[in-house]
């Protein structure tokens, strides 16, 4: 059982994993979710559930196959909301499947020092199983370290492209676009805004994107698994009217990150390095849970 309350997110889920199916290499999972997120500009509302096989192929490849099935309500659109964002709202349900397979040769997942990740994640939405969304999406996503031969210097380097589109006269839901901004994609913009915002500030989500992130990761307290990161971050979401181009955004910054016994902790200050309009030069973030 997984719960997270805060300001803008509400999420509880409940999960049965058997990892050894049949004293097997193919794991089960069953979850059961639900969980409601404030947009600003509207309120999303997500009920389902999946279930996944997995499968070690080797000792470093790994694949998935998930189905799934959810619905979703779109609710209280503000006035200077996108059309495409008015045209959602109301009801509308997913179901489909999603599938993964990932190349990891890291040392240490959680701190490493050597190795690489690489994969590819899909998913296929369809009415042939009940639900209202057709669409497709694939995102492709390589990391890899590079240990430096002094003072336990290493280096990252992570590229990720995506793409997502509709077929059979639909559109691809809001819940499947990318929102590149934020800790995890873009550090130095707010959450989406480094992707499609209107000409009123909100947010519209792109249904591409490539990222590149650079960084120099350096001990601070090895004792405590306390490092330092300094980053360079260049990437974009781009609308759906867009080409895929490397015009993209440009931030650097200082991230502290901490494997703590409580789970890894992520504070990161992010400073634009294309600022315009009325954007916010930089942005701080803090993150629980989960390595970048």
């Amino acid at each position: 059982i997984r719960g997270q309350v805060g300001v803008r997110r509400t999420i509880g889920v409940l999960t049965f994993r058997n990892p050894a199916l049949f004293d097997g290499p193919t794991s089960f999972q069953a979850d059961g979710f639900s969980t409601q997120t404030n947009f600003l500009t509207y309120q999303e509302e997500r009920k389902g559930g999946t279930v996944q096989w997995g499968r070690a192929f080797s000792e470093y490849i790994t694949g998935s196959f998930t189905l799934v099935g959810e619905q979703i309500r779109i609710t209280n659109v503000a006035n200077n909301a996108t059309s495409f964002i008015r045209n959602q709202l109301g009801d509308q349900s997913t179901t489909g499947f999603r599938s993964s397979i990932f190349r990891d040769t890291r040392d240490f997942f959680q701190d490493p020092r050597t190795g690489s990740r690489t994969g590819l994640r899909l998913g296929f939405g369809t009415d042939y199983l009940g639900g209202t969304n057709n669409f497709y999406r694939f995102a492709l996503d390589g990391l890899k370290y590079i240990p430096l031969p002094v003072w336990d210097l290493r280096m990252a380097f992570r590229g990720r492209i995506g793409m997502a589109d509709g077929y059979s006269g639909s559109s691809v839901p809001l819940t499947e676009l990318f929102f590149v901004g934020g800790i995890n994609t873009m550090r130095g913009f707010q959450f989406g805004r480094a992707g499609p915002v209107t000409d009123t500030g909100t947010l519209a989500g792109g249904n591409k994107q490539l990222i590149f992130n650079t960084e120099l990761i350096f001990p601070v307290l090895p004792a405590a698994k306390l490092n330092g990161v300094l980053f360079f971050d260049y990437g974009k979401g781009f609308a759906e009217e867009e080409s895929l181009n490397f015009n993209l955004r440009k931030a650097t910054g200082l991230e502290v990150r901490w494997i703590s016994p409580f789970g890894p902790l992520r504070a990161a200050w992010g400073l634009k390095l294309d600022r315009t309009g009325r954007e916010q030069s930089s942005v701080f973030e803090f993150s629980v849970g989960n390595v970048f």
